[in-house]
This record gives C-alpha cells, sequence and structure tokens, in this order.
C-alpha cells in the first residue's frame, strides 16, 4: 500500500539523513548598536553576534555543519520602538556565519537602543555521514 501524508505509523519521525539543530541567542544592546558581551547563560554555546560596522548591521557566527541546510529568524524588542524589524541579509550554514539587519518603523536601517535586545534563533540541518 502507498503511504500517504497522514500515514506515519511504522515510519520513523526523524530523517535517517539528517539531524536538525536549533539554537538561540539573545543580545542585550548597550546603545548605539554595541552589543553587551557576554551574551548569556541562556544562550547556545558557539553562537557570536557583533555589530557589522554600518547602523543596524549585525555580524553572526554560529557552529557550522557540513552540507548545512537551515533557516534563520530575528526578533527584537524595543521598548521605546527604536527597532521594528530584524531581518536575515545573508546565511551560509556550512561556514557558520549569517548576517541581519534591524530597522526602524519607517524601515530604514537603524541600531537598537540601550536595552533593546534582539533574539535569533537559528535551525540549522546537517547531513549525517553513514
Amino acid at each position: 500500500m502507498t503511504a500517504n501524508a497522514g500515514d506515519i505509523g511504522g515510519y520513523g519521525l526523524n530523517s535517517g539523513k539528517r539531524d536538525r539543530l536549533i539554537l538561540q541567542a539573545r543580545a542585550t544592546m548597550a546603545g548605539a548598536g554595541v552589543v553587551a558581551l557576554p551574551l548569556t547563560f541562556q544562550d547556545d554555546p558557539g553562537i557570536t553576534i557583533v555589530r557589522g560596522g554600518t547602523a543596524g548591521l549585525y555580524n553572526l557566527t554560529f557552529p557550522k555543519s557540513a552540507d548545512g541546510q537551515g533557516t534563520l529568524s530575528a526578533q527584537t524588542i524595543s521598548a521605546l520602538g527604536t527597532v521594528r524589524n530584524a531581518y536575515l541579509i545573508a546565511a551560509d550554514f556550512g561556514a557558520g556565519t549569517a548576517q541581519i539587519q534591524t530597522a526602524n518603523a519607517a524601515g530604514a536601517a537603524t541600531d537598537p537602543a540601550a536595552a533593546d535586545s534582539v533574539t535569533v534563533t537559528i535551525s540549522v540541518q546537517m547531513r549525517k555521514d553513514f
């Protein structure tokens, strides 16, 4: 009998070829886009977030993965509404690097203010070698 989408009985839910890893980090800003380091103890190891040199640009490093595929999402918390959005500019999961941009309500690149935070969630699928 052909398996249907809802037919999961008897099948493992994990892929035989990939493992998924979810990493999270939260950077609290010290003002003018400066990341207050170190990141907190709740953050996953191997993640760094540093300002990229222009307004609202941040460079991320995280554990690289062979044959990596994945997604990255970034959220901002800004009590005064300095930043309203954070979005992915570039990501290379095989190299373990990415860039995000923060922006104000008008969409202009803007550094988060003091006490604002940026939370990053990275989901990486890595090929298992048999």
